[in-house]
Order: C-alpha cells, then structure tokens, then sequence
C-alpha cells in the first residue's frame, strides 16, 4: 500500500542567539511566527515495516538587528527539510 500526505504547518518558535566576539554581546531571545508546506510518501514492505520519504519548507519570520545599525527589522528565514526512513 501507498500513502500520500501534505500539510501546512502554522505556529510559534521560540529562538536563541549567541554570539562569539571579542567584545560584549550578551545572548539574545525572542519569538518567531513559522509558516510551511510539506509532503510525503509512505511504501508498506513486509512484516508490518514501511519505508517513508517526506519534505518540507518552512519560513521563520523574527526581529533581526544589522551589524551596522541599531533599529530592529522583522525578516524572514528559509529552512527545507527532506527526511527518509525505514520504520
């Protein structure tokens, strides 16, 4: 048997930054929206065992601060994902 799956994914992050300098820069935290689609295909083998293949793209959007200016920005970040296995 084949299976067929797609998603939307919505939800929130919670995000870390650390920094490593010279100077100081004290970590930083916030939020972060996420936003993605997926899909994905499951083939059953034998004895109650299957083999999966699934991807995925997601976007993070979160406050940023240049390196060469103070104001805060809200930007978005791309992230794929692609995933295979035997279960």
């Amino acid at each position: 048997m084949i299976s067929l799956g797609v998603g939307v994914d919505l939800g929130l992050a919670v995000m870390r930054q650390r920094f490593e300098t010279l100077g100081r820069a004290p970590d930083r935290h916030g939020l972060a929206g996420v936003f993605g689609v997926g899909a994905g295909v499951t083939v059953d083998l034998v004895r109650g065992f299957y083999l999966g293949v699934e991807g995925g793209a997601q976007t993070y959007v979160f406050k940023q601060q240049r390196e060469s200016s103070n104001e805060e920005e809200v930007a978005p970040s791309l992230a794929a994902r692609l995933r295979a296995g035997v279960a």
